[in-house]
């Protein structure tokens, strides 16, 4: 299993710029003599190496709230199928833009379910996205001083300087910590102190350095890890017609590329122990 931040921008190259124009590599030819040339063949138990198949390995685009369960998600799934995942951690929005211009993935966890649809409409899936968990959004601090569970008062509190959000372009924890200040007439109070991460994954980070004094993030990502030991959470209560239902993707390019291990993990993630895992991060599910 290898784990690893959001691929550059550079993905949205098309794979196979700069082949010929067939796609096909030329490769020169045997030297003339070739057929007097003398190779050894096989030793004598050659039959009996096994060599690991080129194919059998996902390439995954998950959302970053996601970061401690897909550690255990990929886990599970090498060692019941024998297969290798590649796991790429960043905004969701970056990864649909991302798709959309043809990057490698064979399957997209996000962190929402705006983001699939888009990709179902732009002809990228394999299938219709389907929701494999809904998350909880909370407001944490590493402040021993501060009460997250006041967090209606903090925000105008004058020790509060800084809030950590997710940008709300691209990372759906970060749409929904709006939605929440809104809900309760508190965005205009919030929004002059808001330092805004890349990820739901870098707001995390200005909580537990104390770049921020207040933040939202994900709940799965406190429940282990750093942040579990350094922050302290409160729920964020969410409106009933707004629920974070995080989508998958079976991707139409890992299916014509990698078709047997990308449904393989896709089906996998709908899977009784994928469930369980999910739930033991505090993800509800559907």
């Amino acid at each position: 299993m290898s784990v690893g931040p959001a691929l550059a921008p550079a993905l949205a190259t098309p794979v196979g710029a700069g082949l010929g124009a067939a796609g096909a590599v030329t490769r020169p030819g045997p030297p003339a003599d070739d057929a007097s040339v003398s190779r050894p063949g096989p030793p004598a138990d050659d039959a009996s190496v096994t060599r690991p198949d080129a194919r059998a390995h996902v390439t995954v685009a998950y959302a970053a709230n996601l970061q401690y369960a897909f550690e255990e998600l990929a886990a599970a799934f090498e060692k019941q199928a024998g297969v290798h995942v590649d796991g790429i951690s960043g905004a969701s929005g970056k990864f649909a833009a991302q798709i959309l211009a043809g990057a490698p993935f064979d399957v997209f966890l996000s962190a929402d379910s705006d983001f699939p649809a888009r990709i179902a409409a732009a002809g990228h899936a394999a299938e219709p996205p389907r929701v494999y968990a809904i998350g909880t959004l909370v407001v944490c601090t590493s402040d021993p001083a501060l009460d997250p569970a006041a967090w209606r008062t903090l925000v105008s509190d004058a020790r509060v300087t800084k809030i950590a959000i997710a940008n709300p372009e691209t990372a759906p924890y970060g749409r929904a910590a709006l939605r929440a200040l809104e809900h309760e007439h508190l965005l205009e109070a919030a929004r002059p102190k808001f330092v805004t991460g890349e990820s739901i994954a870098q707001a995390g980070t200005f909580l537990a350095t104390r770049a921020a004094a207040l933040g939202f993030l994900a709940r799965a990502m406190t429940v282990t890890g750093p942040l579990a030991k350094d922050l302290r959470c409160a729920p964020v209560p969410q409106e009933d017609d707004h629920p974070i239902e995080q989508s998958a993707v079976l991707l139409a390019r890992g299916v014509r590329e990698n078709e047997a291990t990308a449904r393989g993990f896709y089906a996998f993630l709908f899977s009784p122990a994928a469930r369980g895992i999910l739930a033991r991060y505090g993800y509800a599910l559907p």
